[in-house]
């Protein structure tokens, strides 16, 4: 399977919502390695058969690949692997960032507390 990646910090991006948290979608495949480190890289599916749409959320799509989101808010995939999207889940039109550096100003990776296991 042969297909380019694109870096993340050089594409170009939408501001959008995906079940509500903030991220930004692109209609290309991106590096997961070029993700910076506090942000999570997810891939969208569509069904042509039926609609044009996005209607899967995972973390790697094989076939009919819509698009990839970048959030800083991690979202639950069932063990599946694949979460179903309902109309109205990726929401457009949502903020003007349009590049990985600029949405992580606005939205800067949340910190989170070390894990102490000497309790």
């Amino acid at each position: 399977m042969g297909y380019a990646l694109c870096d993340a910090m050089t594409e170009e991006f939408e501001e959008v919502r995906v079940l509500g948290k903030p991220a930004i979608l692109t209609s290309e495949r991106i590096a997961g390695d070029t993700i910076p480190q506090g942000y999570y890289m997810y891939e969208l599916r569509n069904d042509r058969i039926f609609r044009d749409d996005p209607i899967e959320l995972s973390r790697c799509v094989v076939f009919n690949h819509w698009g990839t989101v970048i959030t800083r808010d991690e979202i639950r995939i069932p063990p599946g692997g694949t979460l179903y999207m309902k109309q109205g889940a990726l929401e457009f039109d949502t903020g003007d960032c349009q590049g990985m550096k600029e949405y992580m100003d606005r939205y800067p990776p949340r910190v989170r507390p070390p894990v102490d296991h000497e309790r």
